[in-house]
């Protein structure tokens, strides 16, 4: 492998933890405020949901930090991130569909954090064994 991809790699994992950390920043952000009642979404707030993706913030900023500090734990935590977002995203959707007190925003929002997830996981696994702080 040549210098010239490895800081390529390497800058393209410090991007991928820049977004886990701006993601959870703003998913703290946006979170806390319809906790705090000081933002109103426009819908009905599904109570469980909202915590939960509050909380996975500070999980995404957490991940975000590790995924600098040593990729292959970056990639496991990305990978548990991935897979509970998809599976909280699975028991949205069913609720949705059984006509439960849950927005179409709300599916599409938890939709959307499994996909840049799985970006994360994907891309931070393709791209551990170019990078220097793997362990």
């Amino acid at each position: 492998m040549t210098v010239i991809h490895k800081n390529r790699s390497n800058r393209v994992i410090k991007l991928t933890a820049a977004v886990a950390i701006a993601f959870g920043l703003l998913t703290i952000f946006a979170g806390s405020r319809v906790l705090m009642d000081i933002s109103d979404p426009g819908y009905t707030v599904f109570l469980p949901l909202l915590i939960f993706n509050t909380m996975m913030g500070i999980v995404y900023i957490a991940t975000g930090i590790l995924i600098l500090r040593s990729t292959q734990k970056g990639v496991f935590a990305s990978k548990m991130i991935f897979l509970l977002n998809l599976a909280v995203f699975c028991i949205i959707l069913f609720l949705f569909f059984i006509g439960k007190n849950v927005a179409v925003d709300s599916v599409m929002a938890m939709g959307f954090r499994t996909i840049v997830w799985g970006i994360v996981y994907w891309s931070v696994t393709k791209l551990k064994r170019f990078t220097s702080n793997h362990l």
